[in-house]
């Protein structure tokens, strides 16, 4: 009866992350852009990698246990800029969720969500445009990002400030993934030591595949680290009196292969976990070349990379 509010955020989303950054490598940049830069400027016109870690917490509730984790996002963004104005166009390349579990009533066990690598290689998920504003061109520059909103599996009108609704089924439900499911399909671990999500209080079937909708809205700000690399944090956007983390179950697959009935999928949505931040994302990202692909930038080491990584 536990269930997977599997996105995650995505967010997800957490484009918005995707703001600014600079780049010394002027090779490939436009010469007007180049005329403009003094010496000890950086040229943010590239590619970049982004990497967003936000840390959330869940509540108890009669399904779930409560917990604490981390939802991470990896982007690649094309980024161009205009004096200290900054346009990214970035689409989503990875997303992990947190594990949960269910209370001991119905077993104790371990549910957890797998995004599949696939997706993000696909070329049908949507880019996100987001706007950031830099202090400066040099090192040691601020940047901030205006609020943006990552959705995948449904549209919205205006996804940055439109409420979350109560819902799924008020959602504009969108097959994201083009593989003729509502919303975007993920997996569940079937790791040992997991188990798939039931779909009864008698746990007599479960879900194999999930089909949700999910939206991240989220701003940035940071520092110009070096030319190559930028260091900031992000803060979730409040909505309506909730964090901007938001998600709903539009569906599933049982283990045998068919679809859910509404109630069994309803019954997960209802259950799932709801994830708040439990403080500010990290931020990081790093210029790359601009035909590294969604592996390269899931297998970057954030921590220590430098930029321009081959």
């Amino acid at each position: 009866m536990s269930i997977i509010r599997n996105v995650t955020s995505l967010a997800l989303v957490a484009l918005a992350a995707s703001v600014v950054a600079c780049s010394g490598s002027a090779a490939d940049d436009s010469a007007v852009a180049n005329q403009n830069l003094n010496d000890g400027d950086c040229d943010a016109n590239g590619t970049w990698a982004i990497k967003i870690e936000t840390p959330v917490q869940w509540a108890n509730s009669f399904v779930v246990q409560g917990g604490t984790g981390t939802i991470t996002n990896w982007l690649k963004s094309t980024r161009t800029a205009n004096g200290t104005e900054i346009t990214d166009v970035a689409s989503l390349c990875g997303v992990s969720v947190p594990d949960y579990s269910s209370q001991a009533a119905f077993g104790g066990e371990k549910y957890g969500i797998q995004f599949p690598d696939a997706l993000f290689e696909s070329g049908t998920l949507p880019t996100v445009e987001i706007a950031g504003h830099l202090t400066g061109l040099a090192p040691g520059s601020s940047f901030a990002s205006d609020p943006a909103a990552a959705i995948l599996g449904a549209t919205m009108t205006s996804p940055a400030t439109d409420p979350w609704p109560a819902n799924g089924a008020q959602l504009s439900a969108q097959d994201t993934d083009n593989d003729a499911k509502v919303g975007v399909s993920v997996d569940t671990n079937k790791s040992a030591g997991y188990k798939n999500p039931p779909l009864d209080a008698f746990l007599s079937a479960r879900a194999q595949r999930v089909y949700t909708a999910f939206r991240q809205v989220l701003s940035t700000q940071g520092t110009i680290s070096t030319c190559n690399r930028v260091d900031g944090s992000g803060t979730i956007a409040v909505i309506n009196n909730k964090p901007a983390i938001d998600q709903h179950v539009l569906g599933c697959q049982r283990e045998n292969g068919t679809d859910c009935s509404a109630s069994e999928y309803k019954l997960l949505d209802s259950a799932a976990p709801v994830y708040k931040p439990s403080g500010d994302a990290v931020v990081t990202m790093v210029r790359i070349p601009a035909e590294a692909t969604c592996a390269d930038i899931r297998a970057i080491d954030f921590a220590t990379a430098t930029g321009d990584l081959p």
